[in-house]
């Protein structure tokens, strides 16, 4: 299993609770881990939000299929500013 992270420039700062977000994230990060299959991997990524405003966690899991297909799965979190 593979576990990357990935920071896109332009994320704007948010005034939120730090630890929230921080328990939110290892959360989500900690049951795609859980439940993604040996093979598969994990993405967390950080980018600014649609509206440019805000910022947005998403946490994608892709597990291998068979005949080489895979199945992605999203969970994401929006932060405001």
């Amino acid at each position: 299993m593979t576990l990357k992270t990935e920071v896109q420039p332009g994320v704007p700062r948010l005034s939120v609770d730090p630890q929230a977000l921080r328990r939110v994230v290892a959360n989500l990060v900690s049951n795609a881990l859980k439940f993604t299959p040996s093979g598969g991997s994990v993405n967390v990524t950080v980018a600014k939000s649609a509206q440019g405003d805000g910022a947005r966690v998403a946490v994608r899991t892709r597990a291998s299929a068979s005949r080489g297909q895979a199945r992605p799965r999203v969970r994401e979190v929006h932060g405001d500013p």
